[in-house]
């Protein structure tokens, strides 16, 4: 699946969107929530050419064809959360985290970072894949229930990454 340069430009495009806006919420800098938002109609043409790519192969069972759209589609739902975040962040500007908060956002930064490099070289089951799942379940665990926008957005996105762990393992 990972070997399609629109699937290889798709993760990367989502990996340094998800580097950005992360960073830019844990030093509540809007500028770089900006520099994130102006990248997200280039994502979702990604994902539609990544999509399209993986769907055009007659050769590939369809049950296959469909486990990679589905890791493309999870992608995707990654994107449209890390755009309502960094909306968020640029809009209100984020004031100082608390530091709990700060320290989920910040491990979530780092696991998501290797995630996508996992998921991108095509090994989901690295060892250090374990600690990736952990600290997504974790900050999913601690911040997707009620609460500010700003905690159930970081956990809706821990939860998606986990999805997409998932996923992606399937498609492997």
């Amino acid at each position: 699946m990972l070997k399609f340069a629109d699937v290889d430009l798709l993760l990367r495009a989502a990996r340094a969107a998800y580097s950005s806006t992360l960073l830019a919420l844990e030093r509540s800098d809007p500028r770089l929530a900006t520099d994130a938002l102006a990248t997200t109609e280039r994502r979702a043409d990604l994902a539609a050419r990544a999509r399209h790519a993986l769907r055009d192969r007659p050769w590939v069972p369809l049950p296959q064809v469909a486990a990679e759209v589905r890791v493309v589609d999870d992608v995707e739902e990654v994107c449209r959360i890390l755009q309502r975040l960094a909306t968020l962040i640029g809009s209100t500007g984020i004031p100082d985290l608390p530091p709990r908060l700060r320290s989920d956002v910040r491990r979530l930064r780092d696991a998501g970072e290797r995630r996508f490099g996992h998921v991108r070289d095509g090994c989901v089951y690295a060892a250090s894949g374990a600690g990736c799942t952990a600290t997504f379940l974790d900050v999913a665990d601690h911040h997707a229930t009620a609460g500010p926008e700003l905690d159930r957005l970081v956990g809706e996105l821990a939860a998606a990454m986990l999805l997409t762990t998932r996923d992606a393992a399937v498609a492997a």
